[in-house]
């Protein structure tokens, strides 16, 4: 008889807020919480923090922070020509299609694995869009996808096996999501990690506070209880780790940066710019300019320009400037508007705030019979995620990652 292993099972929850794990809204995973230990986490700087929860690196360390980057021979959008005069037409459900032109021409020259599955261009206006790139070029996954050894490569290190249902790969939808596992869950698995992301388009589109987004949160809720009980039906015992990658803060205004772009003199022939949903990164090489542009920015209302000191704080004292050369970062509760992620109306809701919005932070929830009943933690560093599950697998951190699990007092 084939003795039963035991799973870590590994739920990213996009979007999971810190406060949204309730009685009334997410009666399973506040149960676990009840009986393990919940909480919340603190995200890294920017909008990509996978490498914190799945490798425990910090920005700098992963060269993460934004999702496109200006880096010289890395371009993914080519062709672009082709396609710049229809986009000038008046026709938004053209236009629309003018981008998903570009994407697949985009996704069929790509030479990386996750461009070659999402290479969606945003609105990046035309006249800039053939010099930007993803900055994240591998699935989550795939060997030193983050730089450095995530989860993933101890697990296979460790000789155990996994089980991956992550974007881009698969679809996140709760449902596919759920079907999947039940089809699949067959024992065999020691790792396993599930992306569910359905609370984060919901919360940017109707609001954090939406009833829309409580009705979504049930779901994933009555989603991971039935996970749990199928992975505890096929294996010995389960440690369950969900988190959120990173909270949702309501909208509460729009900063316009276009009006320092003017002022500046900046030339789109010789500057680049990227306007991201909460900061506008620059790339000008003219030092006048480039003074200019960042007294212009000081008196935009809303936000300021990340100091050097800042930069040693959130860790993003990158070895280049492929992220820019001048970050310009709004205020709590207000995005960049317009942005190239927003082409008519802002969003209700937004994550990527410097770390200290309580709203960006995200839930966490740990539990299992090795893991014991511990008091919550409030704003846990994001990177404690893959201490957490490294020690439940059975492995230890590398010398300079000693930071402690979740799942200690």
């Amino acid at each position: 008889m084939e003795v039963k292993r035991r799973a870590v099972l590994m739920v990213m929850v996009d979007a999971l807020r810190h406060d949204y794990v309730t009685p009334e809204d997410a009666p399973f995973l506040y149960r676990m919480g009840q009986i393990g230990r919940m909480g919340s986490l603190a995200p890294s700087f920017g909008f990509e923090p996978d490498a914190a929860y799945l490798a425990g690196q910090t920005p700098e360390e992963a060269d993460g922070g934004a999702q496109f980057w200006l880096r010289e021979g890395d371009q993914l959008f080519r062709a672009v020509g082709l396609f710049a005069a229809l986009d000038e037409l008046p026709i938004p459900a053209w236009r629309r299609l003018v981008r998903k032109g570009v994407r697949a021409v985009a996704q069929a020259l790509a030479d990386d694995p996750l461009p070659r599955r999402m290479a969606a261009p945003a609105f990046i206006p035309f006249n800039q869009l053939e010099r930007f790139s993803l900055s994240l070029k591998h699935m989550a996954d795939d060997p030193l996808a983050m730089g450095g050894a995530s989860v993933f490569d101890h697990a296979r290190a460790l000789g155990l096996n996994i089980y991956f249902h992550g974007f881009p790969a698969h679809a996140v939808k709760t449902d596919v999501v759920l079907e999947r596992y039940l089809a699949q869950a067959d024992g065999s698995h020691d790792l396993q990690f599930l992306f569910m992301g359905d609370l984060d388009g919901i919360g940017h589109v109707r609001g954090p506070d939406s009833a829309e987004r409580r009705a979504a949160l049930r779901k994933v809720d009555d989603a991971l209880a039935a996970i749990h009980a199928r992975a505890c039906e096929v294996h010995e015992g389960v440690d369950i780790v969900v988190f959120g990658d990173h909270g949702m803060a309501q909208v509460r205004g729009q900063v316009d940066v276009t009006p320092a772009i003017r002022d500046a003199g900046l030339d789109v022939g010789q500057d680049s710019w990227f306007l991201d949903s909460t900061m506008a990164r620059f790339w000008v090489a003219d030092a006048a300019r480039r003074t200019r542009l960042v007294d212009a920015l000081a008196r935009v209302n809303g936000g300021h320009v990340i100091s050097d000191d800042e930069k040693a704080r959130y860790r993003i004292r990158y070895a280049h400037n492929w992220f820019g050369d001048v970050i310009f970062v709004v205020d709590d509760h207000l995005v960049v508007h317009p942005s190239f992620y927003a082409e008519a109306q802002p969003p209700q809701g937004m994550h990527g705030y410097l770390p200290g919005c309580r709203d960006n932070e995200s839930a966490f929830v740990i539990s299992g019979d090795r893991i014991p009943c511990l008091p919550p933690i409030e704003s846990a560093d994001m990177r404690r995620v893959f201490a957490t599950v490294l020690s439940l697998l059975g492995g230890q951190p590398a010398s300079n990652r000693t930071f402690d699990s979740l799942a200690v007092a």
